[in-house]
Order: C-alpha cells, then sequence, then structure tokens
C-alpha cells in the first residue's frame, strides 16, 4: 500500500512537473508573438516612413531640375529629410528582431546604411556654395538613395514572405506593407 502511494505522489508531482513546463512554454509563444506584433509594428513604420520619404525626396529633386522649387528651398528640405532619416535610424538601432525576421532586419539595416551615406553626401551639398561640388554631392547621394532603396526594396519582400508564410495571424501588417 505504501508503494502504491509513493507511485501515486510520484506521478502527481511529474504531472505537476510537466504541466509547469507546458505553463512556461506557452508564456514563451506568447511572449514570442507578443514581440514579433510590436517588431512589426515598429519595422512597418520604419519601412512605411521611408517609403514616403523616398517618394518626396525624388519629387523635390525633380522639382528643383524642373525650376518649380528653388536651390535654398532644396537645402532647407534637404536639412529636414536628413533629420528624419538619423530619426529613422535611432529607431532602427532600438529593434529587436526575432530569430524569424533578422533577414528582413539586416535587409533594412543595409538600407538606413545607404541613405546615412547619402544624408552625409547631402549635408555636404547643403554646405557648399560651389556649383562643381554640389552637383557632384547630389549625384552621389542619389546613387546611395537609391542603393537604400533597393535594399528597402528587398527588406519589404522579404518581410512580405515571412507574413504571407505565417498565414492570416499577421493580415494586418500584409495590408500595410502591399
Amino acid at each position: 500500500m505504501i508503494g502504491k502511494l509513493k507511485y501515486i505522489i510520484f506521478l502527481l508531482i511529474l504531472g505537476l512537473i510537466f504541466n509547469f513546463f507546458l505553463v512556461l512554454n506557452g508564456c514563451g509563444i506568447i511572449k514570442e508573438q507578443e514581440k514579433e506584433n510590436e517588431y512589426l509594428s515598429e519595422m512597418s513604420y520604419i519601412m512605411c516612413a521611408l517609403a514616403d520619404d523616398s517618394n518626396f525626396y525624388k519629387e523635390v529633386c525633380s522639382d528643383v531640375v524642373s525650376g518649380d522649387i528653388s536651390l535654398s528651398g532644396h537645402k532647407e528640405t534637404t536639412k529636414k529629410l536628413i533629420e528624419e532619416i538619423n530619426s529613422f535610424y535611432d529607431q532602427y538601432l532600438e529593434l529587436d528582431p526575432t530569430k524569424k525576421l533578422e533577414v528582413a532586419h539586416d535587409l533594412l539595416g543595409k538600407s538606413m546604411e545607404h541613405y546615412l551615406n547619402s544624408c552625409e553626401y547631402l549635408q555636404k551639398y547643403v554646405d557648399t556654395d560651389d556649383k562643381a561640388d554640389m552637383a557632384k554631392y547630389f549625384k552621389e547621394a542619389t546613387l546611395e538613395w537609391d542603393q537604400g532603396d533597393i535594399y528597402l526594396l528587398k527588406s519589404n519582400n522579404e518581410l512580405l514572405s515571412f507574413l504571407k508564410s505565417e498565414g492570416e495571424k499577421y493580415q494586418k501588417f500584409l495590408d500595410i506593407l502591399k
């Protein structure tokens, strides 16, 4: 009788331990899901804002070429753009991707590097009055900006691929990024 009681107590303890680990594992899954949602929200915001800035940048450059905006107006707009890109980079650095999202995160990082390089050239463009230097810096800035756009698109495609593979639980992010 005492042997059976020990055996039953042993099984109960094992059951409790098993349930405890199930609960911990379940909490881990929930926390991972929350982390992914938070990350996706931040990343989607940054990517959409960068896409908007990129379109705006191209419109302003087109306006300068067509004469719709003055050079001084373009320089002021460029200063604001540089501040925004630096702000987005700071936000990017705060992101903590899950394993599943590291590739998209790294591609976004490469995009940010090119945008920052572009901003360095844009700052030189803003700081100089020499027309030849302005043209050179503007060209370099545009080349870097275009590379940033390419990596932003790659990051977006990687993220879309992940979201599609996860099914409907991330539908709201799919709608944002399309």
